[in-house]
């Protein structure tokens, strides 16, 4: 009997000490000095992150530290906070409220050029040409109507306009969509298609394509090579180089004409 309770003694005591180690073990994980990073100064919605933005001395126990807080300033420079959110002086930053240029909600306007606008348009998987119509890609515009004797007026309207963007009907980038792994098979098979496709066009086509579409129906047809690098430099010097090699036939002179006219 006597042995019994001396066993359970010693096991009673062994726990409590481990017991007692484990709650030190966590207190002092817990109050471990952690270096994290703040903001230096006050940063507004839509704006890129530069180092001189982050104050990297700052030093707090870690279980004061929120648990999707960025500490790698190299998650952050270059990167931006959202369009509709701000990071105050001496906050941390969040996951999911710092972005890169592509995951901005507003992405596609900064592609633009000075004196281009953002034409959209609701797609389906005939009008988005099976897919075929992703950022980077040019694309012929093609008209097709009547006139008021029943005849029909068809002809290419414009020619080698960019791609600028292609959401789903959530508004999620589908280039993205279709190369990011998604676990319910049914989301993934709603999502991977564009609703909606953005074209980068002059205020003159703006007002074209508006009176187009209400006299007529337009087609979106992709044009083969390779894909145009939107964010380069470069870019901007081929684009210009293309638009000056591209005449205005006759046919598309007489066309933009007769749908001015409408």
């Amino acid at each position: 009997m006597t042995n019994r309770i001396t066993v359970a003694a010693i096991l009673a005591i062994g726990i409590s000490l481990l017991l007692y180690g484990a709650t030190q073990w966590k207190v002092k994980a817990e109050m471990k000095p952690t270096p994290v990073i703040v903001a230096k100064e006050d940063i507004p919605p839509h704006t890129e992150i530069t180092e001189d933005m982050l104050n990297t001395s700052v030093v707090v126990p870690r279980e004061g530290v929120p648990p999707n807080a960025i500490l790698n300033k190299e998650e952050l420079i270059g990167k931006y906070t959202q369009v509709d959110y701000g990071v105050s002086k001496n906050s941390y930053f969040y996951r999911h409220k710092v972005v890169t240029a592509e995951e901005l909600l507003d992405a596609e306007r900064m592609k633009l050029k000075d004196g281009e606008r953002l034409w959209t348009l609701q797609a389906d998987i005939v009008a988005s040409a099976a897919g075929n119509l992703v950022p980077g890609v040019l694309v012929d515009i093609w008209f097709t109507g009547t006139d008021e004797n029943g005849k029909v007026v068809s002809g290419k309207l414009y020619e080698d306009v960019r791609v600028v963007g292609a959401k789903n009907k959530k508004a999620e980038d589908i280039v993205t969509m279709n190369t990011t792994d998604v676990d319910d098979d049914k989301q993934k098979s709603t999502d991977l298609y564009a609703s909606v496709i953005q074209l980068a066009l002059s205020d003159e086509q703006v007002q074209v394509m508006q009176k187009a579409v209400e006299v007529g129906k337009l087609r979106y047809i992709p044009k083969s090579g390779s894909l145009i690098d939107i964010d380069s430099e470069d870019s901007d010097e081929t684009d210009d180089a293309r638009q000056e090699e591209l005449e205005e036939s006759e046919e598309q002179a007489e066309l933009l004409e007769w749908i001015k006219d409408q």
